[in-house]
C-alpha cells in the first residue's frame, strides 16, 4: 500500500507499488488482494527448488 511506502523506505527498503514483486527468493504483495498475483511467482519458485533438489538427488546416487 502506498501508506506503507514511509515505512519502508526510512528502513532502507524500496516500495514497488505493483501486485507482486520478486527480488531473488522474496516474493510480496501489496495486501491480501494481491494473492492471486503473487502466488504465482510463489509456486514457481517452489517448484524450481523441487526441481534443483531432485537434480542433485540424482548427482548423488549416480
Amino acid at each position: 500500500m502506498p501508506k506503507c511506502q514511509f515505512d519502508l523506505e526510512v528502513c532502507s527498503g524500496t516500495f514497488v507499488d505493483a501486485p507482486g514483486v520478486v527480488d531473488g527468493n522474496l516474493i510480496s504483495g501489496r495486501t491480501w488482494h494481491d494473492h492471486g498475483h503473487y502466488l504465482k511467482h510463489w509456486i514457481d519458485l517452489l517448484i524450481a527448488e523441487r526441481e534443483q533438489m531432485g537434480a542433485q538427488q540424482e548427482a548423488v546416487t549416480a
